[in-house]
């Protein structure tokens, strides 16, 4: 097993809220099989301390086949006025994988964040594109007799 750590925080910077609880919810993304064992899809839960800082021994997942991966979720609840019993209040997942070696470690340095898609800048002209035309970006000539001509790196698209 590998420890993963982590500190949670409202936006304020704050510790989450003594009246409220909180639980980090982490799923790995399919069953695997790894040094011997075989692993199920099964969600593991901690709840953090009054500080917002949390320890899980979660199994390491880069020696795993398939590869798999951890996704984490936070949910938050709150007592009910009448039966006190904790409902949920909300969540949020962190989009992204979590890849835990077998040294484990701070969750903010074994998170892989998805960046989402690469943009790739347009420019819009009329006539060939110019010399000046940084790279990696595709010009439209808007001039082109047969509909815009398409320009990627100087070279027609």
């Amino acid at each position: 097993m590998a420890a993963v750590t982590g500190d949670v925080s409202t936006w304020g910077i704050d510790a989450f809220p003594t009246d409220e609880r909180l639980l980090v919810i982490v799923v790995p993304s399919s069953a695997a099989t790894g040094a011997g064992l075989v692993l199920p899809l099964r969600r593991e839960t901690v709840e953090p301390s009054s500080s917002g800082a949390f320890s899980k021994d979660l199994v390491p997942t880069t020696e795993l086949l398939p590869e798999c991966w951890y996704t984490v979720r936070f949910e938050w609840f709150e007592k009910h006025p009448i039966t006190n019993d904790w409902e949920r209040k909300g969540w949020s997942d962190l989009p992204g994988k979590l890849r835990v070696p077998p040294e484990g470690g701070d969750i903010t340095t074994l998170f892989e964040a998805d960046r989402g898609p690469t943009h790739v800048p347009l420019y819009f002209g009329y006539g060939l594109p110019p010399d000046w035309l940084p790279s990696g970006g595709v010009y439209y000539d808007l001039d082109d007799p047969e509909g815009a001509g398409v320009y990627s790196e100087g070279q027609v698209v």
